[in-house]
């Protein structure tokens, strides 16, 4: 009877336990997501990074013309738009027979503006091969610089082996690393005006008499078979081995979305409407210095030792913040469920520079830039040197002790010989009255 009652006992602590574990996990509930065809695929906020879907987003899968997006990106950073790609025999012929290109030859000529709308509208190839000789020299030496290029946007599972993504056992990448390239490339307002571009023109060149008409591929565009309301600008892909991807960006209200989708199966629109449906459907942008409202008062400089220590002794002090930051949260949530963590502190004199970020969960959704300016007290600005400059303090300090004694010597000196000449005097006058 005794070991049921323990046995008993037992079993309703581990339902407590359970239960308020339950509760509180109940806090931090995400809007029940859909299901995609693709075999990997991602959903990203623009503007903070925030992951809003996956599916495989780490899996290493072929991207096709998506590779573009780097090459993109790299020109965008290296080169300006009215310089001039000449193009060598080894970027023309260096393609699949049969893949896209706009015709280029060997020692035509055009603008790296030009050269960017045949990458991103007509995902011209043999382009993609003359821009990245004009930027490494050779397209080996440029394939290396978009890996590395890749590694440092903190893509993990990304390896190119070309500009253009034609097949390549060793060129790979994932939803989520195609996600932060594009992330990338959206810092880049040519980069969001020629994506967006439906149709251009280039006109004739040294070696080409016509004007050559490029049609951007995108389906998504008004008019086009997939058209899909807030549509801003994408790249297209597909390859025997990496079948249909697809990045595509969309805007609805100050709500900017990016959409990766790897491996589909003439699935990669339906299955990124689906996705850019939900996340416009399920998730809304906060100004977090609107919402927070621990950012009126102490309640952070409390909280965060650093912030404390670094204001303490201070005479005053004033902290401000970006009013402009946003984060992405659940239509649904409250951003009372949200966590704080600060990071990347940094003092500079009398400044404080510092990231406040927030999670729901373990997810990030955005953060909030804090400075805290201070005007030391007299006290504070000694005692800073000291810690700064202890070498420096000490000898000055000795040398101070050095010169008050020397002048209370002094002072002692002049008193003594202040009372002796007195004494002096009286001794004079006694003897003159005599």
């Amino acid at each position: 009877m005794r070991l049921k009652k323990k046995v008993l006992s037992l079993g309703l602590a581990f339902t407590l336990c359970f239960s308020c574990f339950s509760v509180a996990e109940a806090k931090v509930a995400w809007p029940a997501a859909p299901g995609i065809a693709s075999d990997a695929g991602i959903l990203m906020n623009a503007e903070t990074g925030t992951v809003l879907f996956s599916k495989n987003m780490e899996t290493q899968l072929y991207p096709a013309s998506i590779t573009k997006l780097m090459t993109v990106l790299l020109v965008l950073e290296n080169c300006k738009l009215d310089q001039t790609v000449t193009f060598s025999r080894e970027a023309v012929y260096n393609i699949e027979p049969g893949s896209n290109h706009i015709g280029m030859t060997v020692g035509e000529q055009i603008t790296v503006e030009q050269a960017l709308y045949g990458i991103l509208l007509e995902s011209a190839n043999e382009v993609c091969n003359g821009v990245g000789e004009l930027i490494s020299g050779s397209q080996e030496a440029f394939a290396q610089l978009m890996t590395k290029r890749a590694e440092e946007l903190g893509c993990k599972h990304t390896h190119f082996m070309n500009a253009n993504g034609l097949h390549d056992n060793d060129h790979y990448t994932c939803a989520y690393d195609m996600a932060l390239i594009m992330k990338e490339c959206l810092k880049h307002e040519e980069f969001r005006k020629i994506a967006g571009t439906k149709s251009y023109q280039i006109p004739p060149t040294n070696n080409y008499e016509e004007t050559r008409y490029l049609n951007n591929s995108h389906k998504m565009f008004p008019g086009k078979t997939f058209e899909y309301d807030g549509f801003e600008c994408g790249k297209t892909g597909f390859t025997d081995q990496a079948l249909n991807t697809l990045v595509t960006v969309a805007k609805r209200g100050d709500v900017e979305l990016i959409c990766v989708t790897l491996h589909g199966n003439q699935t990669h629109y339906p299955d990124t409407a689906t996705l850019l449906n939900y996340g416009f459907a399920n998730y809304k942008n906060l100004i977090i210095g609107d919402s927070d409202e621990n950012l009126k008062g102490d309640y952070y400089i409390n909280k965060y030792s650093e912030l404390g220590d670094f204001i303490n002794g201070a005479k005053s002090y004033e902290m401000t913040y970006d009013t402009g930051a946003r984060l992405i949260f659940p239509t649904t949530g409250s951003f009372a469920d949200l966590t704080q963590k600060l990071t990347g502190v940094n003092v500079d004199g009398t400044t404080l520079n510092a990231m406040l970020e927030y999670y729901y969960g373990e997810d990030y959704m955005g953060s909030l830039p804090l400075t805290i300016k201070k005007e030391e007290t007299p006290l504070a600005t000694v005692a800073g040197f000291a810690e700064e400059h202890p070498i420096l303090f000490n000898i000055i300090r000795v040398v101070l002790i050095i010169l008050g004694v020397l002048l209370v010597g002094y002072i002692c000196l002049y008193i003594y010989a202040v009372r002796r000449r007195k004494k002096r005097r009286g001794r004079n006058r006694n003897h003159n009255d005599r």
